[in-house]
């Protein structure tokens, strides 16, 4: 599969992801997401790749679940429901904003949501997108309808990175069973 480079790298180390398995595909990253498998592993402090074609074997809220960074969107998607949804077979693109990411919204925000789960429901289903969309045609898609009915916009920024609305993906293409999932650092707010 392809590496994607999109600014020049400085320093290489390599570092881990928790509970991922991953198949022949390589993996790169920015900003401390790489791969388990440190075969394929490559950190890059100051820019250089993303971590892009990830092969993880379970279903998108499986491989979710199997990673520490994602614990508040998990728990969120079980509050609203949505597992059986999530865990579907069908092509699926979910952006899945960080626990740092959750983090950023005002206070209470979190909270608040949990305690509504229909409001929770179309945030979450603001990140879902029918079918898979890959690293490299989203940027000749150029915007998306969401299962919660809005359109978000996808194209590379002027600093060269990949964004969802104003939302830069920092991990792309984790292949799952049922979907690809693309790790943002900002939860899309409808």
């Amino acid at each position: 599969m392809k590496k994607l480079l999109v600014a020049t790298a400085v320093i290489v180390s390599a570092v881990g992801m928790a509970g991922v398995s991953y198949g022949t595909a390589s993996a790169h990253s920015y900003d401390g997401y790489a791969s388990q498998d440190q075969a394929y592993a490559e950190h890059w402090q100051g820019g250089g790749y993303y971590e892009h074609d990830v092969v993880a074997t379970g279903t998108v809220v499986e491989t979710l679940a199997n990673d520490d960074r994602f614990t508040t969107l998990v728990a969120a998607v079980k509050a609203a429901n949505l597992v059986d949804a999530l865990n579907a077979p069908g092509e699926k693109t979910v952006f899945a904003p960080t626990n740092s990411a959750f983090e950023k919204l005002p206070a209470g925000t979190v909270e608040s949501l949990l305690a509504n789960p229909e409001a929770l429901s179309s945030v979450l289903l603001n990140h879902v997108v029918a079918g898979n969309i890959d690293a490299d045609t989203a940027n000749y898609v150029g915007e998306a309808d969401t299962l919660s009915g809005n359109k978000l916009n996808i194209g590379y920024g002027d600093d060269g990175y990949l964004y969802v609305n104003d939302s830069r993906i920092v991990v792309q293409d984790v292949w799952t069973s049922n979907g690809v999932i693309h790790v943002i650092d900002a939860v899309l707010v409808p």
